[in-house]
């Protein structure tokens, strides 16, 4: 019981903060003001455009191993692709942070 419990609240904190770092992207884009993530952009760009689901595995995508946070140029999720975050890939919270555009037309699931 208590296995579940936590596990929903690190799917609840996730959530939170994506939810955090999405508003702020979409924010900034409604301001003149420059927005910055503070992002190195080492991870390159994170490009999602295949039909489906792809995983958010750090180490098989060529990010920085031992963190949870990641530094993209861009963001792109496109429409019909999903990326997903799942307990079994993936634990604790992620930071994806990016320099440049964020455009997310497809989804991101969490579950």
């Amino acid at each position: 019981m208590d296995n579940h419990r936590n596990r929903i609240r690190g799917n609840v904190r996730a959530w939170v903060l994506l939810s955090a770092a999405l508003v702020c992207c979409f924010r900034s884009g409604a301001q003149t003001g420059v927005f910055s993530s503070g992002s190195t952009g080492v991870d390159g760009a994170l490009n999602i455009t295949a039909p489906g689901v792809t995983y958010f595995k750090p180490a098989a995508m060529g990010l920085t191993s031992g963190t949870n946070i990641f530094n993209f140029t861009t963001i792109n999720i496109a429409a019909g692709s999903t990326l997903k975050f799942s307990e079994s890939t993936f634990h604790g919270a992620a930071y994806l942070l990016a320099s440049g555009a964020v455009t997310i037309a497809g989804t991101i699931d969490i579950s």
